[in-house]
């Protein structure tokens, strides 16, 4: 181990994330630098448009704003918040059946980490193909995932309370 931090919220606390455009806005040039990044970009309506590593989304609502008909996706993968998604799956695995709360935070889990890959894979296919049906497919996907999932709670709830009354 390296010892390097993989990762560093914005102001370096997670809890400070939502000052972070107005702290850079104050210390830095950046109103001027982004107007300067716009001008390069030159947006046009019906273009699509891939802000990769968006953090906060500033620069993909200044897009937006500049080509209000452009089609703006701004894409921020945070990995260790995938990874820590990852791991908490792979965690409840073997526990996820010994009772709701359980199996609750492992369907979570669960789609939310594939929630991620699929976006991932779909704002690439989006981009690409400039067809919105890899977008619809992952929030069909999504949809069936949440829906069988709290299914699958009630279900575990209803026979646990059964059971705790019962016996």
């Amino acid at each position: 181990m390296t010892g390097e931090v993989p990762f560093a919220p914005a102001l370096g606390h997670a809890a400070l994330t939502p000052l972070y455009d107005a702290a850079i806005s104050l210390m830095t040039c950046e109103g001027r630098w982004r107007r300067a990044l716009l001008q390069q970009v030159a947006p046009r309506d019906g273009e699509t448009i891939l802000d990769v590593g968006c953090g906060t989304g500033t620069f993909a609502l200044m897009l937006k704003r500049a080509a209000p008909n452009a089609r703006v996706i701004g894409l921020d993968p945070r990995r260790p918040a995938l990874a820590a998604n990852l791991g908490t799956v792979i965690t409840l695995l073997s526990r996820q059946k010994r009772d709701a709360n359980l199996r609750s935070a492992w369907l979570c889990s669960r789609n939310y980490a594939v929630g991620n890959i699929l976006v991932i894979f779909a704002v690439g296919a989006t981009a690409a193909t400039r067809s919105p049906w890899p977008d619809f497919s992952v929030g069909v996907i999504m949809c069936l995932l949440f829906v069988s999932g709290s299914q699958a709670v009630y279900s575990q709830v209803r026979r646990e309370s059964g059971a705790a009354v019962v016996g």
